[in-house]
């Protein structure tokens, strides 16, 4: 129910759906939760209901894939950015099962305004890691075609 709640984005049916029991960090069969699809679609309100309920910010999806791995590929900096303020310390360098963080992710969508947030707070380091394949941003960048992401 909480899944559903927040992609018909009902906001106002989390407090009560915690209120009945409902697990906040219910998964659907890959693995994302209701905090994976509201960081991916922008939902900021959501968002913050679901982190004041419990929902748990480092749980990872069958792909190892944060709720930043996803906001950061959608380019939603600001839902980024909040996610920073209210989850754990650690969430913008966790990497998934391929050794990819969410600066990996905002590389292959050519979101530079994400990598620039991404740098200004984690530093030039997050950039430069290397997922199981040997790839940094920059090559991802490449291999996707965004001239935009390789320039900056």
């Amino acid at each position: 129910p909480i899944v559903l709640a927040v992609l018909r984005g009902q906001r106002e049916l989390i407090p009560l759906l915690r209120a009945a029991g409902c697990d906040m960090n219910a998964r659907l069969a890959d693995g994302r939760t209701a905090l994976h699809l509201g960081a991916m679609l922008g939902m900021q309100g959501c968002v913050k209901d679901l982190v004041e309920a419990g929902a748990n910010c480092m749980i990872s999806d069958k792909l190892g894939r944060t709720c930043a791995h996803f906001a950061s590929s959608g380019g939603k900096l600001e839902m980024l950015q909040h996610l920073q303020g209210v989850c754990e310390e650690g969430l913008l360098l966790v990497e998934d099962k391929q050794k990819q963080t969410c600066a990996h992710e905002a590389s292959k969508t050519g979101q530079v305004e994400v990598l620039r947030y991404l740098n200004d707070t984690c530093g030039q380091e997050l950039l430069l890691r290397k997922d199981f394949e040997g790839m940094a941003c920059t090559n991802l960048a490449c291999y996707y075609g965004h001239l935009d992401v390789i320039k900056y």
